[in-house]
């Protein structure tokens, strides 16, 4: 009898022991989306722009907006969104296409560089930052010359000589660079919403999901029995 009743201990000690198994991974898959949540909200713009330029995000790009086209080149590994405007690239890990292009080197190794390249007249572009207020070098692309736009107290300097030689002045110029930019920002921050609200959406399934299984196994385990 004493040995029965020895033996029922240990059954609920092991009942409660997987219990409490479960409600431990159950808060810790929690935290770990809580935290995947915390860590996008306060991404800088290029970490949100690393992590939402992945391949399997090339479908909501073009969904934000009909002038988006996403295109990813296997032998680079960088992903490219594209418009009549800009283009805009990112090293991305790509598992698909592991063997092409991460067969030499880690991940880490390759650049983490994003290209920003504004369209601004036939064969004038502008390569800048997807931050404002950085550097702009234009680029002809029949020619190896790569001009600076100087930036002195906050402001894009003028040059007479250069506009004359481009056809164009420096103030359309950075119009256009700053209105790719807050096109591109306001992509951006959408994309970043959607996918904050889906993890926020992923982790309140988590969590009645959790609660569902640890209440029917408390009750079916534990309770009922006795």
């Amino acid at each position: 009898m004493s040995g029965l009743t020895m033996s029922k201990k240990w059954i609920l000690v092991l009942k409660i022991g997987i219990g409490l198994v479960l409600s431990v991974g159950c808060i810790g898959l929690i935290i770990y989306l809580t935290q995947n949540i915390n860590r996008l909200e306060n991404a800088s713009i290029e970490d949100r722009t690393q992590y939402l330029f992945q391949r399997k995000f090339d479908d909501e790009w073009e969904k934000i907006s009909p002038d988006i086209e996403m295109d990813f080149d296997v032998k680079s590994g960088r992903n490219h969104l594209i418009t009549d405007q800009f283009e805009i690239s990112a090293q991305v890990r790509n598992l698909n296409d592991a063997y092409y292009t991460f067969s030499t080197k880690p991940f880490d190794e390759l650049s983490k560089l994003i290209s920003f390249d504004v369209f601004i007249k036939d064969n004038i572009t502008a390569h800048t930052n997807i931050k404002k207020n950085e550097p702009i070098y234009i680029h002809l692309s029949d020619s190896k010359q790569r001009i600076e736009l100087q930036r002195v107290n906050g402001e894009y300097q003028y040059n007479g000589k250069l506009e004359n030689e481009l056809g164009v002045t420096v103030t359309d110029i950075v119009t256009k660079v700053v209105n790719a930019q807050d096109d591109y920002n306001s992509w951006l921050t959408q994309m970043t919403k959607n996918e904050i609200s889906f993890k926020i959406l992923m982790r309140n399934i988590v969590i009645l999901v959790g609660c569902i299984i640890l209440i029917a196994y408390l009750f079916i385990a534990i309770i009922r029995p006795y």
